[in-house]
């Protein structure tokens, strides 16, 4: 664990950055057009849903097939191979999508996926932002390999975070109009794409001749059939995460998109470190399974179950117990309170996820990653059919409700699944004591008064909460990670009070 540990930490630092960035976007620029931020998040989530399909699952293999001995050599051309494949189906599905694009739109229509036509108008836009996307998203995968997640992570995390919001709030001032505001959206994922590409050349032993070792048919019927399986994890999970955004726009309106979107956003800082050890677990991951390192995996598995059920319990009562004082801070707080439960199903689906740690990863990068194509389908159905009705009964509150259900059954079948085929179940008692010592430090902070100052109430709860749960876990020594990194604090403020 301690690359992983190093690079997660690393990159939770700066992903906490870009929550610093986000929060002041959330309170302050976000609530003045939620109209626009629900437009954003349609336009956003409809190119993430075409992108599996304009893409074909490449981007999935730059970590299953990365050469072995690409660090040592070169990489053999493979990334060049991949964005060959890339550029060839892009340029073939775009094109069909193109000319079937009433056909396409009708057959969202008919499946309740949309239930207007809004996306007719920037169906062009969203399939630019669609192609910008495909090459993000496998320049980040193919950097991943060298155990290098910050970068990437500033580029596509933090400078989107800076942008949106002066783009959301030129909107508001009428300083620009929505195409333009499309367009600027369109240009700053352009400029992500060329950083990653700059960065990918400096840490990457790539060269552009591609070695035909690489491509025999063997290989090449595996990739074939890993990036087929791979369209359906892809889309599975965009289902999941982006769909509801997409419905919410199309079944009420973009501004109820941007309320859910706002609350979203407040879930996904909890799962912030789980997917810097997503990131950075499944190149290891990958190299273990194909020399049946299992005790590896296992331990992978073991630690960051455990270590993710803390930190995401943790942030998780932060925040619901804050959650009121923390919304009299924005600037249409009348309008947010309607999402207040949203956030606690949201929540709840985000601790789920990450409490099952990476079996993601292990079934994905194991022999038995053709499973996913059941997981996934199952929840692409699931989140379809309880999105579509749940929305139509409880609004906003419904689509989180949908996450919540989906998300569970999800993991619930992997979870079942490596524990039967691998042997591998990761929990024990020690989840429970967690569980209940976070529990309680929640529990603790509804002993403070209410008291009608702005950020006094946050900063008393955060406080009895976290100096409850923090000295208890390490003095009870329930991870031995968590106490690594509470010593390694403490060291550095000891030397800097010296």
């Amino acid at each position: 664990m301690g690359v992983i540990k190093r690079q997660s930490i690393k990159q939770s630092i700066v992903s906490y950055f870009g929550v610093l960035i986000g929060i002041t976007s959330t309170l302050f620029i976000y609530p003045l057009n939620l109209e626009i931020y629900g437009f954003v998040q349609f336009l956003l989530g409809t190119a993430s849903l075409l992108v599996p399909f304009l893409n074909f699952g490449v981007a999935f293999l730059a970590v299953r097939f990365f050469p072995l001995e690409s660090e040592k050599n070169n990489d053999r051309g493979f990334l060049t191979l991949l964005i060959y494949l890339s550029l060839i189906i892009f340029i073939i599905t775009s094109s069909l999508l193109l000319i079937f694009k009433i056909d396409f739109i009708e057959f969202l229509l008919f499946f309740k996926i949309i239930q207007n036509k809004s996306i007719t108008i920037y169906f062009k836009d969203i399939i630019v932002l669609s192609f910008l996307l495909i090459f993000i998203n496998l320049l980040s995968y193919y950097i991943s390999n060298y155990l290098r997640i910050v970068i990437p992570n500033i580029l596509n995390n933090i400078f989107f975070k800076i942008v949106l919001p002066i783009l959301v709030f030129l909107h508001f001032r009428a300083l620009i109009d929505e195409k333009v505001f499309t367009n600027l959206l369109l240009t700053s994922h352009f400029l992500s794409l060329i950083a990653l590409l700059i960065y990918t050349l400096k840490i990457g032993n790539v060269t552009f001749k591609i070695d035909k070792s690489i491509i025999t048919k063997k290989i090449s019927l595996e990739m074939f059939r890993y990036s087929s399986i791979a369209i359906i994890g892809g889309l599975g999970s965009i289902l999941v995460f982006r769909l509801d955004a997409i419905m919410i726009s199309s079944m009420i309106d973009f501004k109820s998109a941007g309320i859910y979107s706002v609350m979203l956003f407040l879930a996904n800082v909890i799962e912030l470190p789980a997917k810097s050890i997503d990131s950075i677990s499944a190149p290891i991951i990958s190299s273990s399974w194909k020399t049946n390192d299992t005790a590896t995996i296992f331990n992978i598995y073991q630690k960051s179950t455990f270590n993710l059920l803390i930190i995401g319990l943790i942030l998780f009562v932060l925040i619901s117990t804050n959650l009121n004082d923390i919304l009299k801070l924005t600037t249409n707080s009348s309008n947010l309170d309607l999402g207040k439960f949203a956030f606690i199903y949201l929540g709840l689906a985000k601790i789920i996820d990450m409490v099952t740690g990476v079996n993601n990863q292990i079934i994905g990068q194991s022999k038995y990653y053709s499973f996913n194509l059941i997981a996934i389908a199952f929840l692409g159905i699931l989140s379809v059919v309880t999105n579509y009705f749940f929305i139509q009964v409880f609004g906003i509150v419904g689509a989180a409700m949908a996450t919540l259900i989906s998300l569970s059954f999800f993991n619930l079948m992997k979870f079942i699944f490596i524990w039967y085929k691998f042997k591998m179940q990761p929990f024990n008692t020690k989840h429970l004591q967690a569980i209940l010592i976070i529990a309680v430090a929640g529990g603790a902070s509804f002993l403070v008064p209410q008291i009608d100052i702005i950020l006094v109430p946050i900063v008393l709860k955060s406080s009895i909460i976290v100096g409850i749960a923090v000295p208890i876990l390490y003095f009870l020594k329930i991870s031995e990670d968590v106490n690594i990194v509470i010593d390694s604090i403490i060291s550095k403020i000891r030397k800097f009070v010296r």
